[in-house]
């Protein structure tokens, strides 16, 4: 018997990968793959440098490997649930609390990894301009108008409407790994719970930690596949078409 935790399959179509219930589809995914295999193929991109490419492929895997491991943290959030009455009674919301802070520490990563693959939805001649290593500082540069007819009109909306996700996501990693803030994690039949700021109120909450964690990264989801489309069409448009094989 086989068993493949971790690996990606390619050739897709949308209408297959909708009907799979074994199968997830980003299209970040799936835009980053297409590129890069055109730079391992006859004629590949030699506008772009070996070692541009090196670390866009770089950012590419972290960000691959980073979603995986969203996934295993939340499986592990559920198998620590199933068994609190067993192994890990007493222990289990001490282990949430630091899957929680890992789970952070994933998002914050990702959203760095994304700006780093933004490279590609911007002219070449601009690259040494800004920060691409950061999202925080070309959501900076957004906001302070620096990218006006620099950046595509799509990208600095989007970049602008992220930004109090990611403020949020950042400050809450910062709060958790630079100044030791405690995760109160608590527990019952349903699942577990964790005190939240209410963004309209700002007073403390306790909220279900899935419904929660789901928030933080389906928002960061729906970000990564609004710049997926940009990063395709810019790309195109600026180094020539390529084939585009789901996965």
């Amino acid at each position: 018997m086989l068993l493949v935790n971790k690996g990606k399959s390619i050739g897709w179509n949308i209408d297959e990968l909708k009907r799979s219930k074994e199968n997830l589809g980003f299209n970040l995914i799936t835009v980053m793959s297409s590129i890069l295999r055109s730079w391992n193929e006859d004629g590949s991109n030699e506008a772009i440098s070996e070692k541009d490419k090196g670390l866009i492929n770089k950012a590419y895997l972290g960000l691959y490997h980073d979603f995986h491991g969203l996934a295993i943290q939340i499986d592990l959030i559920e198998h620590l649930h199933m068994n609190r009455k067993g192994s890990t009674i007493h222990k289990d919301c001490l282990y949430v609390s630091q899957v929680i802070e890992n789970y952070f520490s994933n998002l914050r990563s990702i959203y760095d990894f994304m700006g780093s693959l933004l490279k590609l939805a911007v002219k070449k001649r601009l690259w040494g301009q800004f920060n691409f290593d950061s999202l925080n500082k070309l959501i900076e540069a957004v906001s302070n108008g620096k990218t006006v007819e620099k950046f595509p009109e799509k990208l600095n909306k989007q970049l602008l409407n992220i930004k109090d996700e990611f403020l949020y996501v950042r400050d809450r990693r910062d709060s958790i790994i630079h100044n030791g803030e405690i995760i109160s994690v608590m527990t019952d039949e349903s699942g577990y719970h964790i005190k939240s700021k209410c963004a309209s109120s700002g007073k403390e909450e306790i909220v279900p930690l899935f419904d929660y964690l789901a928030e933080r990264t389906n928002n960061m989801f729906k970000f990564g596949e609004s710049i997926a489309q940009i990063i395709f069409d810019e790309y195109n448009n600026e180094y020539g078409e390529i084939e585009l094989l789901i996965v």
